[in-house]
């Protein structure tokens, strides 16, 4: 049966999310203890057979197959609190468990945008897709899971070209630009400090094209990243080892990078202060865990909002997209439906041994 264990920014502030975020230097070994991979035992944990980690800023989720679905859940419950070293009961006062066309349909409005911060966003749909593709290069998938993720991409793909859902410009990064121009009324002749060169960092160049930004400034750790950013939108690429410096003369400084811990505090930003000529300093963090300190948005001209400070704004834009729901929500229910038929009518996992796992990838 299938089953999903997750959280998201409707169930958990973003203090706890990051605490049970799956950055991508943990996730081999995230994977393998859900597989049960290395226990005295032997065998795997929970008895989960397939598994796909969708760890994204706004949710962190386990999709996986398994025979007994409650001794599963209970295992990936296990993960979260080994990983993130928090007690069981903080991660299940804020999670969900859904099993079996609760966690089709779930999975479905995932990827369809449904139950994004920003309703219809369209990162996600990418997020869904690579999250998927890893587990499957891990050899995490098998039939069911293969199916079930294969079809949830085209619901995604379908609700977007059939409603309304992906009408106006919704997504989290285009609120934090959107927010900025709430802050300046216009970034003409703002700099920008761009910290991450992932696809959160890309979204953002993306809604910074046509706002009359005087500067980008990409500053990454892999400085080849951050050129391919500036190749394609335009400004300049720095080392990491170059932010301070950069920092002094930006407006803005936006942050997405993958980081553990916070690397910005108080005493670095007041410095920029101190030397910056300019009387004000625009901070959104965008990262998970975060990336800027929350006690910056204590001194004096610092403005610091993280992803929990966006949801007002992706809650006012939503309301021409909220019309399309009902339409949306037919599609998913249809695929829903149409998945559990054919699941229902599959091999049993005796005989996918004897079948060919055809890979579409699409």
């Amino acid at each position: 049966m299938i089953f999903l264990v997750g959280m998201n920014h409707k169930t958990a502030p973003i203090a706890l999310r990051e605490k049970f975020s799956i950055p991508d230097l943990q996730y081999q070994a995230f994977s393998a203890f859900l597989a049960g991979e290395g226990r005295a035992e032997g065998g795997s944990g929970g008895g989960i057979r397939e598994q796909v980690v969708l760890s994204t800023c706004n949710r962190t989720e386990v999709y996986g197959s398994a025979e007994d679905p409650e001794a599963a859940m209970r295992h990936v419950v296990e993960a979260f609190a080994n990983f993130s070293d928090e007690p069981k009961q903080i991660f299940l006062g804020h999670a969900y468990r859904r099993t079996g066309a609760d966690a089709v349909q779930h999975l479905f409005a995932v990827t369809a945008g449904m139950d994004s911060m920003a309703l219809g966003e369209t990162e996600i749909l990418g997020q869904v897709k690579n999250a998927y593709l890893k587990a499957h290069a891990a050899q995490r998938t098998s039939r069911c899971l293969n199916a079930l993720f294969q079809r949830a991409l085209r619901v995604g793909k379908k609700v977007r070209t059939e409603t309304a859902i992906g009408a106006g410009k919704v997504s989290v990064a285009s609120i934090a630009v959107d927010l900025a121009l709430k802050i300046f009324s216009s970034l003409k002749n703002k700099r920008v400090l761009l910290i991450g060169s992932g696809q959160m960092a890309r979204a953002v160049c993306e809604s910074l094209i046509g706002k009359g930004v005087k500067e980008l400034v990409v500053a990454n750790r892999n400085t080849e990243r951050a050129e391919g950013l500036v190749e394609e939108f335009g400004g300049r690429a720095v080392p990491f080892e170059r932010l301070d410096e950069e920092a002094v003369s930006a407006d803005i400084v936006i942050s997405s990078a993958g980081t553990p811990a916070a690397f910005i505090h108080p005493d670095r930003v007041e410095k920029w202060m101190k030397r910056k000529s300019r009387t004000a300093l625009f901070l959104i963090d965008l990262g998970v865990p975060r990336n800027i300190d929350e006690q910056v948005n204590e001194l004096a001209d610092a403005y610091l909002y993280n992803l929990d400070d966006l949801q007002a704004i992706a809650e006012r834009n939503s309301c021409a997209r909220q019309m399309a729901v009902a339409a949306c929500q037919s599609i998913v229910e249809a695929a829903s439906e149409q998945f559990l038929t054919w699941l229902d009518g599959a091999p049993s996992h005796s005989d996918q041994h004897h079948a060919e796992d055809k890979h579409e990838g699409k």
